[in-house]
């Protein structure tokens, strides 16, 4: 990710996906070695004397599939065309920071996907919610949480094939030490990209399933630093 003003950022990713098969034969979720591009862009900031009482982002993405085609036109990667291994997420962020150990966020969120398997959605919306709370000057705990409104119809399709579907949830444990922040984080979402994990989350909570995830971030300055940015 890289910060080409103080209000817009681009990105670039590669991940592995997450993929699901069922059933050996109910193909839903097959899209795997991905590529990401992004982009934010931070539209209102929340200022100290509440003159705008909130901060409002606007977050967008592109999924590419490079794997190989199925040849069943019941999966989700029978890929016709060059168009359809791409999926795409819009979201409105929505945050409030109440105090100085208090920050939530509300996120209304589009997920298109160009290619799905039968009775699956091309186009998802969900609304989702995310907070932290500050412990200590270092530590916070997050959390996350999205509710993905699909079709009863299609719910109902997946379910007789022995496949529920879950609002995917995550909390997690933040430290900072100075230069670096880690991240301790459990989730039932099995997927790191919106684009599969809004609308393909098929582990609960309930039945004790979640992965443990982990991981550093690190942000680096080219050129140096504006005179009013240095303590």
């Amino acid at each position: 990710d890289y910060g080409l003003t103080d209000r817009l950022m681009a990105g670039i990713s590669r991940s592995k996906g997450a993929a699901e098969v069922r059933n050996g034969n109910v193909y839903f979720n097959s899209l795997t070695q991905l590529w990401e591009g992004k982009l934010k862009y931070r539209l209102l900031r929340q200022t100290a004397d509440n003159h705008i009482p909130f901060a409002l982002t606007l977050f967008a993405n592109a999924m590419l599939s490079t794997r190989s085609a199925l040849e069943d036109p019941s999966s989700d990667i029978h890929f016709q065309d060059f168009s359809d291994r791409w999926g795409f997420m819009g979201q409105i962020i929505l945050a409030r920071k109440f105090s100085r150990n208090i920050s939530l966020a509300i996120l209304p969120t589009y997920v298109r996907r160009n290619s799905v398997a039968f009775m699956d959605m091309n186009d998802l919306f969900a609304l989702g919610a995310g907070g932290r709370v500050k412990l200590t000057s270092r530590t916070a705990v997050l959390f996350d949480y999205f509710f993905p409104f699909r079709s009863k119809k299609s719910k109902d399709y997946f379910k007789q094939q022995g496949v529920d579907f879950y609002p995917a949830l995550s909390v997690g444990w933040e430290v900072e030490t100075g230069g670096h922040v880690f991240h301790l984080s459990f989730s039932n979402a099995t997927a790191l990209l919106e684009n599969q994990a809004i609308p393909y989350t098929t582990r609960s909570w309930l039945k004790g399933e979640f992965r443990l995830g982990f991981n550093i971030e690190r942000t680096f300055t080219l050129g140096s630093k504006r005179t009013e940015d240095v303590q």
